[in-house]
């Protein structure tokens, strides 16, 4: 469940930043071919257009590339998820070395046989949603398909422009 979380995590912050950067080329294309900008119009046009994407970036990838759980965390995630008491938790820290420290070593392994058992009916995917990572997918299918589309109509505006860029 914690890898996925994180390759889900990874996937949606991605594709919002695959948008932003089409979606700033496309702004930076249609400025240029609009405006017949020149060389220093042009680099300031990509300034900004550079800016904007560390916004996006700050905005709407970090939060997603930012985040790490511990199992810890996602077990805690999981016990509100199923309403169940702390057992899980408990269970993984009895699991730790340190654990033999700690005390009752009858506490110890009742409290991991009973999340043994009780792990043979807990779906811990229960509440886990993509939604955010569907919806932005779809924004950039949409995306990449326009380019694709603008790239086969217009091939020489975009090998002008993609040589401008260089």
């Amino acid at each position: 469940l914690r890898r996925r979380r994180q390759a889900l995590r990874w996937a949606t912050g991605g594709a919002a930043l695959l948008v932003a950067v089409l979606w700033i080329l496309a702004g930076v294309f249609a400025l240029d071919f609009l405006f017949s900008l020149q060389t220093l119009q042009r680099a300031v046009v990509m300034a900004v257009g550079a800016g904007l994407l560390v916004w996006a970036f700050l905005k709407f990838t970090r939060p997603y590339w930012g985040v790490s759980e511990s199992l810890i965390d996602v077990a805690l995630l999981v016990e509100k998820r199923q309403g169940i008491d702390s057992d899980l938790v408990a269970a993984l820290q009895f699991e730790s070395p340190q654990a033999d420290r700690w005390g009752s070593r009858e506490l110890e392994d009742a409290v991991i046989d009973y999340v043994a058992e009780l792990d043979r009916g807990l779906d811990v995917f229960a509440g886990f949603t993509a939604e955010t990572f569907w919806r932005r997918s779809g924004v950039l299918a949409v995306t990449l398909a326009i380019a694709v589309v603008l790239g086969v109509l217009y091939p020489a505006h975009l090998a002008t422009f993609l040589a401008r860029l260089g």
